[in-house]
């Protein structure tokens, strides 16, 4: 049986990283994970992060934030049609994408009622290519 830890060569920053990584997944799901950069520098694929967007930190391509708004936007719609509710004006806080075979995006945004009422929405959005 193939063992990953040959990936991390015994690095005990990177392994360090990887504990915390899971810790964070454990606690909230997959959606408020830390950045590691030592985990981008090992190569480490498949259910690892793929790339980590924390919006108000960490500048973002244009085409990039442009994404995640719109997926965001669109489970919003979706909420808003099972709840009948009429939540707008979203504001991105943090995306994390994970290459699996597809590409998972877990989403963190705020939208509102109306300038007072604002509510904290998570989603997860899988993309595919059709074939």
């Amino acid at each position: 049986m193939h063992r990953c830890t040959c990936l991390y060569n015994g690095d005990p920053e990177l392994i360090k990283e990887i504990k915390c990584f899971k810790t964070d997944v454990g606690n909230s799901g997959g959606f408020e994970v830390g950045y590691y950069p030592p985990m981008d520098r090992a190569g480490i694929s498949s259910t690892w992060i793929c790339k980590h967007y924390d919006i108000e930190n960490k500048p973002l391509p244009t085409y990039s934030l442009n994404k995640v708004f719109h997926l965001s936007q669109l489970a919003l719609c979706f909420y808003n049609m099972k709840e009948d509710t009429k939540f707008g004006n979203v504001k991105m806080l943090r995306a994390i994408k994970y290459n699996c075979g597809s590409r998972a995006y877990n989403i963190t945004f705020e939208a509102s009622l109306s300038d007072n009422d604002t509510k904290k929405f998570q989603t997860n959005v899988r993309t595919s290519i059709a074939s």
